[in-house]
């Protein structure tokens, strides 16, 4: 069963840097992932598709009529929290997200964890490696390896307390929020067709 705490977000955009060792002491790596998700979180709140490009480090974005589409279903996030661990190698980090999302005619908040993959520019910047983008889903996803690895740190630590925690809460909103029930309902029954 598909629920909202356990989603996984992908999205690199052509003309990214990779293989640029991240080399950070844990406190600057935590500040600098921290500033660049609320900077992406505020910019998926708004479909500031100008701001997702630079976070993505690429020039533009395929399909931005996802993101500005994106924004009107789900109209901020709060509570956000990070959980950094390693990459698949030393030019990466995997950083899960909890959020408790806000939907646009929902009451409750709804919690969510999402995955993405942080690399590092040649001019030094952290930036979001949002994948492949896929022309049959309008939207980026990572490749068959990285999701693997991203599905087995899901079960590791820190990470799995944030799932965990999340999909409690996920599910005593729904339990409590007909409305939001009835709203993950209807997602479900639209991605199913």
């Amino acid at each position: 069963e598909s629920t909202a705490a356990d989603n996984t977000t992908s999205g690199v955009a052509s003309g990214s840097t990779q293989g640029i060792t991240i080399k950070m002491n844990d406190e600057t790596l935590k500040k600098s992932v921290t500033a660049l998700v609320r900077q992406y979180r505020a910019a998926l709140a708004t479909g500031d598709t100008e701001t997702l490009a630079t976070l993505f480090n690429t020039d533009a974005l395929k399909s931005p009529g996802t993101y500005t589409g994106m924004a009107e279903v789900i109209t901020g996030y709060q509570n956000t929290e990070c959980c950094i661990m390693n990459g698949m190698d030393d030019t990466s980090k995997i950083v899960f997200i909890y959020d408790d999302l806000t939907l646009a005619g929902i009451d409750v908040s709804v919690p969510n964890v999402t995955a993405i993959c942080v690399r590092m520019s040649a001019s030094g910047q952290l930036y979001i490696d949002p994948g492949t983008y896929d022309e049959d889903s309008f939207s980026y996803k990572y490749d068959d390896e990285t999701m693997a690895y991203i599905n087995n740190l899901k079960g590791v630590g820190d990470a799995a307390d944030m799932v965990r925690k999340a999909n409690e809460k996920f599910e005593e909103a729904c339990n409590t929020d007909p409305q939001l029930k009835q709203f993950i309902s209807d997602m479900i029954d639209a991605t199913d067709n």
